[in-house]
C-alpha cells in the first residue's frame, strides 16, 4: 500500500534529487574535457589548417608528406582523385591525446 505524501515531502525530495544530478553532471564534464585538451585540439586544428595551405596550391605531387609540431607530426597525403587528372585528393591527419583528427579535401591539380 503507498500512502500520499505531502507537498513538502515532494519538494524536499525534489531538491535532493537536483542536487545530486548537479553533482554528477559537473563531475562527468570535468573528466571528460580538460582545458589542455582544448588546448591541444585548437593548436592542432591550426597546425593542420596551416599546412593545408602550404600543400593546397596543386604543385606538390603525389605521395606522403610530414610535418612536424610540439605534439607529434602531421601526416599529408596527396592522391590522384578518382579518374579525374586534373583533380587531387590531400589529406591531413594528426593524433592529439590518443584522438585523431582527419581532414580531407579535393583540390585543383596545377602542373605550372
Amino acid at each position: 500500500m503507498l500512502r500520499a505524501s505531502t507537498l513538502m515531502e515532494v519538494i524536499v525530495a525534489s531538491a535532493i534529487f537536483l542536487v545530486v544530478f548537479a553533482i554528477s553532471l559537473h563531475t562527468v564534464t570535468r573528466l571528460a574535457v580538460s582545458p589542455r585538451e582544448d588546448e591541444d585540439f585548437t593548436e592542432a586544428d591550426s597546425r593542420l589548417r596551416s599546412a593545408f595551405r602550404q600543400y593546397a596550391d596543386g604543385r606538390h605531387e603525389a605521395g606522403e608528406y610530414t610535418r612536424p609540431w610540439s605534439r607529434g607530426e602531421i601526416v599529408i597525403t596527396i592522391a590522384p582523385y578518382r579518374d579525374y587528372d586534373a583533380l587531387q585528393e590531400i589529406t591531413l591527419s594528426t593524433v592529439v591525446n590518443r584522438k585523431r583528427i582527419e581532414y580531407k579535401h579535393i583540390i585543383e591539380r596545377r602542373d605550372d
